[in-house]
Formats: C-alpha cells, sequence, structure tokens
C-alpha cells in the first residue's frame, strides 16, 4: 500500500470556481479507481488558489486480476451452417478481446470468459492521472500559448508522487515531475518535493497552506481574536469567508480604520464597498450592534510590514467611501419619484418594453392581487404606492455603482423624501424579497404582495415573450422567481390560487403578447410544478409521495403543503388503514380503466351490494366537500367493507353489456374519490 499525490499547478484560479473543482476532482478520482480496480482507502482534495491537489491514500500494488463473463449472440447466429465462426461471433470475440479457446456455449448462447492479470499500480497510475486532470470541469476555460489545450488556467507545472516516486506522465503543456512551487513571493520558485509525507511540510516551509480547511481556522482564529482587541464582532458572511480562503496561501488577517464621519451615510453603504469590492469584513460594536469605523482584511503573506499593508487598504476605502458618500448626497437632492422619467430610457425586455412600463403594470396588478387575496384599502393603497417608486433608484447614482443596493437604497430614499409612510418605503425594499432560495422573505403585507406582484409579472411576460428557462440557461431568474412566489404564499400562510393570480399577470401584458391568453395560463402554471416538488422534498417527503399529492393538484400552495403534510400523518398514523385504501383502489383501478363515459344508472343494479356501494359514494361525495382531508381519508377507508361486498356478490364481467358497463362505471366512480386529495394509483 501506498500514498499518492497530484498537484496541477496553475495560475490563479477564480476562488468561486475552487469548492466545485475540487468536489469533481474528488470524485472523478474515486470513480476511475474503481473502474481501473485499484482498490484506495481514501481520497482527499486541497486547493490554494495556484494549485489543485488530490491525494489518494493507501493505495493497492496492483489492480484486482480481471474475471468476467459476457454473455455475446445465440449459437444460431455465433456459428455458420457448416460449423464455422460468423461474422457475428468474430465481432463478438475482437469486442471482448478474447480468442475460441476462451468461447464457452451454453443455454444456446456463447459465453466469454475474460481473464487478464492486474497491472501494476505505476501502470495505471500513469493513465488515470492525465485524464483526471482533463476531465476536469470548469464554468470558463481558456487557451495560451501555441497550445490547444483549454483549462481554467494556464497549467505551469505538475507534481506527480506514488510515495517517493515519481509518476511519469506528459501532457501537452508540463511533464509530471517531482517539483513544486512556494508562495508567488515568499517562497522557493521551483523545488523538489521529497515524497508524499514530506509534501505538507515542505510547502508550508515555503509559506503555502495547502489545506483550505487548515487556511478557513486559521483566519477565522485570526479574525476573532482581532475584534476582541477592539470590543467589536463580525458582521459574518460565509460566501465571504469561503472566497478569502481561495484568495490566499498563507493568510494573516489585519485590522484598518476610517474616518467615522462616513458613519453618517447608511450603514449598507458603508459596508457594500467593503465586502463586494475590497473584500473587507464590517466590525459592529459588541453592545450596541452599531457599525464601528473599522474593517478586517486577510493578507496574502506573513505579519512583515503589516502597517503598509493596512495604511494601503485603508487609503483605498477612503476612495471607495467617498465615491459612495458623493453618490449618496447627490442622489438626495431628487426625489425618487421625480426619477419615473428615467425609466422610460430603461428597456425591461424587447417585447414587454421598459421599467417603466413595468411599473405601469405593478401598480395596477398589485391593487388587484391584493384585493383578490383579501387585504384591505389600506394595504391596497400602500402597495400601489410602492409600486410606483419601487424602481426608481434603479436610475440613482448609488445602485449605478453599487448593483447590490437596488431595493435597499430605495427604501433609504423614499423614507429620506418625507412623502410616504414607513411601510411604503419597507416594501420598496422587500419586493426583492426573496432574493434566493431559502432567504427570508417580506415582513409587511404590502411588501409580501408587491414582491408577488413583480415576480409574477416577469415570469408571466417572459413566458409571454417565449423567453423560459432551458437547462442552465435562466437569465431572468424565471425558477428563482417561481420558488420566490411559492416562498411568500407559504410564509403568510396566504391561501391564493396560482391559475388566478397568474391569469391577472396575464391580463396586464401588452395584448399582441398574448396570442391564447388560457394556454399561457397553463404553461405557467405548469412551470410551478418543480418548484412545487423542491418545497415537498425539502419537507422530506419521498419522490413516490410528492408525485401522487402533485397528481391530485397545487393551484393553491398553502393548501398543497397542508394536505401533504395531513395525508403523511395519516399514513404513519394509521398505516393499516391507509394500505388498505391503497390495496382496495388499485382492486377497483385495475377493472375500472375498462369503463367508458357512461354515468351509473341504478336501474341495472340487481344486488344489494350494488346499491349499498352506489350510495356509500354518493354519501362520501357529499359529506367530503365538509370534511378535512383526515376525515376524509377515514371515511374512504370505511368504502372498503361495501367495495368488498360488491366483488364477492356480483359478477362484474357480466356477458350483459348493459349490466356489465354499469357496474365498470361504479368502479370508475369509487377510484374517482379522492383524487382531489391523493393520486393513489401513483403508489406502487
Amino acid at each position: 500500500m501506498s500514498d499518492v499525490i497530484l498537484e496541477i499547478g496553475l495560475e490563479e484560479v477564480p476562488a468561486r470556481f475552487m469548492p466545485a473543482a475540487l468536489n469533481d476532482l474528488k470524485t472523478s478520482a474515486e470513480k476511475a479507481l474503481h473502474e481501473a480496480r485499484l482498490s484506495f482507502s481514501e481520497a482527499l482534495t486541497y486547493g490554494t488558489p495556484r494549485r489543485l491537489v488530490l491525494v489518494l491514500k493507501n493505495v493497492a500494488d496492483r489492480q484486482e486480476d480481471l474475471s468476467e463473463e459476457v454473455r455475446g449472440p445465440s449459437e444460431k447466429v455465433a456459428y455458420g451452417a457448416d460449423g464455422t465462426p460468423s461474422k457475428a461471433l468474430k465481432g463478438f470475440m475482437a469486442s471482448q478481446g478474447v480468442v475460441p479457446a476462451d468461447i464457452e456455449i451454453r443455454d444456446g448462447y456463447v459465453f466469454a470468459n475474460k481473464t487478464a492479470a492486474g497491472e501494476s499500480r505505476m501502470s495505471v497510475l500513469k493513465q488515470l492521472l492525465p485524464e483526471l486532470i482533463l476531465g476536469l470541469h470548469f464554468p470558463k476555460t481558456m487557451r495560451w500559448g501555441a497550445h490547444q489545450l483549454r483549462y481554467v488556467r494556464p497549467i505551469h507545472w505538475i507534481l506527480a508522487l506514488c510515495d517517493d516516486q515519481v509518476i511519469p506522465f506528459s501532457l501537452e503543456v508540463a511533464d509530471a515531475d517531482r517539483l513544486s512551487r512556494g508562495h508567488r513571493h515568499l517562497g522557493e520558485s521551483t523545488f523538489a518535493v521529497a515524497s508524499v509525507e514530506t509534501y505538507f511540510d515542505q510547502l508550508q516551509e515555503n509559506y503555502v497552506i495547502v489545506d483550505q480547511n487548515k487556511r478557513r481556522t486559521m483566519i477565522e482564529e485570526q479574525l476573532e481574536a482581532l475584534t476582541r482587541q477592539m470590543n467589536g464582532q463580525l458582521v459574518p458572511d460565509e460566501d465571504l469567508l469561503e472566497e478569502i480562503v481561495y484568495l490566499v496561501e498563507y493568510p494573516t488577517a489585519l485590522a484598518g480604520h476610517f474616518d467615522d464621519a462616513f458613519l453618517a451615510i447608511p450603514p449598507e453603504l458603508v459596508i457594500t464597498p467593503m465586502k463586494e469590492h475590497q473584500r473587507y469584513f464590517p466590525v459592529r460594536d459588541t453592545e450596541s450592534g452599531a457599525l464601528l469605523n473599522a474593517f478586517l482584511t486577510v493578507r496574502n503573506g506573513t505579519t512583515d510590514h503589516l502597517e503598509v499593508v493596512q495604511a494601503g487598504n485603508e487609503r483605498v476605502l477612503l476612495a471607495r467611501l467617498s465615491d459612495a458618500r458623493f453618490f449618496f448626497e447627490e442622489d438626495l437632492k431628487h426625489t425618487p419619484e421625480s426619477r419615473l422619467d428615467k425609466l422610460k430610457q430603461v428597456v425591461f425586455q424587447e417585447k414587454l418594453g421598459t421599467v417603466y412600463d413595468k411599473v405601469l403594470r405593478l401598480e395596477k396588478l398589485s391593487k388587484q392581487i391584493a384585493e383578490v387575496l383579501g387585504y384591505d384599502a389600506t394595504v391596497q393603497q400602500d402597495v400601489a404606492r410602492a409600486a410606483k417608486l419601487a424602481k426608481t433608484d434603479l436610475v440613482s447614482n448609488v445602485v449605478g455603482e453599487f448593483p447590490e443596493l437596488q431595493g435597499i437604497i430605495g427604501e433609504v430614499y423614499v423614507s429620506r423624501s418625507g412623502k410616504d409612510n414607513d411601510k411604503v418605503a419597507q416594501a420598496v425594499r422587500e419586493h426583492y424579497m426573496p432574493r434566493f432560495y431559502g432567504d427570508a422573505t417580506p415582513e409587511t403585507d404590502a411588501g409580501a404582495v408587491l414582491a408577488l406582484t413583480d415576480k409574477l409579472d416577469t415570469i408571466v411576460g417572459c413566458f409571454a415573450a417565449g423567453i423560459e428557462p432551458t437547462g442552465s440557461q435562466d437569465p431572468y431568474g424565471l425558477r428563482r422567481q417561481a420558488s420566490g412566489v411559492i416562498a411568500i404564499l407559504l410564509a403568510n400562510l396566504q391561501p391564493a390560487s396560482l391559475a388566478e393570480l397568474i391569469t391577472l399577470a396575464t391580463d396586464t401584458l401588452p395584448k399582441p403578447l398574448v396570442a391564447d391568453a388560457d394556454q399561457l395560463v397553463r404553461q405557467v402554471v405548469a412551470f410551478f410544478d418543480q418548484r412545487m416538488r423542491t418545497v415537498l422534498k425539502d419537507s422530506d417527503f419521498d419522490t413516490v409521495f410528492i408525485d401522487a399529492v402533485l397528481a391530485a393538484g397545487y393551484d393553491d400552495p398553502v393548501a398543497t403543503m397542508a394536505r401533504a403534510a395531513t395525508i403523511d400523518a395519516f399514513r404513519n398514523n394509521e398505516p393499516a388503514a391507509f394500505d388498505m385504501i391503497l390495496q382496495t383502489y388499485k382492486r377497483a383501478h385495475n377493472l375500472a380503466e375498462k369503463s367508458d363515459a357512461r354515468p351509473v344508472s341504478p336501474e341495472f343494479f340487481e344486488e344489494a351490494a350494488e346499491n349499498k356501494l352506489f350510495n356509500a359514494i354518493e354519501t362520501y361525495r357529499s359529506t367530503h366537500a365538509e370534511a378535512d382531508v383526515y376525515d376524509s381519508l377515514k371515511d374512504l377507508t370505511e368504502l372498503s367493507a361495501p367495495l368488498d361486498a360488491f366483488f364477492e356478490a356480483v359478477m362484474i364481467m357480466d356477458e350483459r353489456e348493459s349490466v356489465r358497463m354499469n357496474r365498470l362505471a361504479l368502479l370508475r366512480d369509487y377510484t374517482l374519490l379522492g383524487r382531489d386529495l391523493v393520486d393513489f394509483n401513483r403508489f406502487k
């Protein structure tokens, strides 16, 4: 058993590519080794900005021997009339790499018995490692020099060792060796790695912490120590932390400060330049939670000359904050309403018009949706006003410089104009929520309605314009928007018909754009199917159960979730009763499929069991509308007895057509019961 290491040396890889690349490298290596029959105990991956590293633990000395039997063509096809091998048999032997002596005839077929001694570890790895390198997938790739190879960034070196031995192979751009490179400015430009065992220590001696988890821990501990010194607390941001982990090879955290006069502008306008532009961590006061005039950052290096680095970071942030303050103060010279005309110059989508056109739709549609959802006149008035102002910050100076602040700075501008109440201002910010799957939903009624309206207008408008998500392409974020619609309805426990809301949105679109309104509504409702599946899956329901529930409809997401929870409770609390329903349903369904469209006619009944089943079905129908889901399921169990009696008392497939089809229609009516709850036929 030996350990193997592969290091792909690169120019700096974008931090956002690294987690997926390391996962891809790990899974690809595991799969390749299993397929190559080369056993190992563990595959580990590590990464820094300049390297992707794979470590294989306890790799076997040789492949496992191959012993396999493969069935080929039938004996009749394999041999001619004179007993000579046919082209089919020869082709089969060639494809399997066997000779006639390896062929066995059994049960009318030929079988190839394949055996091969396993190759040495080194022989396998020489072929496998370059395939792993070339098989990695990245969002973007590039070529460099005269090379034809495309990769995420130029490959400058490849290290490949099995214990202390080089695994020799070549790519177009580099040959595998034992040479690695240290930190770009602090370590050796090139040095020889003695063995897999010494690799991590030698890299650390050259100021490279290869293990990303170790770098993360170092950063977290250093940041925590600095915040304690200033009696502050870090504004947490996992995404920023992960990005920084993959931006540095030797992390050293440091603190900086800025003029506290900048704290007079909105805190978001201070935090955004720090995080989005400079990759700094803001700091808040431990007791008050107020933003401090301090920041933390991480350099890629040691503590040497840290004061120079601090001064440089402070100087850069000063310029950013000065710009932010200037833009903010310029924006305050104009009211949000005065920016409406500028929206006429911003195209939302070619067929859907400008952002101003969208605002007009939002004003009308938001009030209609608020009314349909049962909100009072005050909410309707607030949401219509918020709809008018919601997009005005898009043409502000601040959003032009910091697009991340759309909606957030819009709330500030509406609030500071002094013309609207706080709920209108808050709705302007909340109408973008949730911004991503799992994000918070609006807190105010006006914000919830406007968020629903904005998302529905975008979804329905894009579908009408022929823009639908395909594969990984979703330029208008329609999947996210649809998930947001469902999340808002569920968060507010707001019963609503998706079809009705979508119809309202359809009616506000430009008329020439909607060729068939009913078809458009059906198309958009169907689009919500997968989003509902995701929500149900997140609630830990299994796939079969989800299929069965959604087959009964999902027009009202709140009711659908409640129905799913109740049905799940019933099948867990009363498994025997649920199983009875399934068995009874399947028995009836198999025959009911042979029925036609004719209704049940009691005059054709000949047995008391037919009347009893008919009356039981009618009773269920009359009481089902009044009963809740749980009680409806219990009532279905009570139909098992009259159905069993029906099966025992009558010959369903009677030779007389009128009697036969009437009995099949009775079974069909039974199988239709509960279809608005769950499709029992989905359960296998």
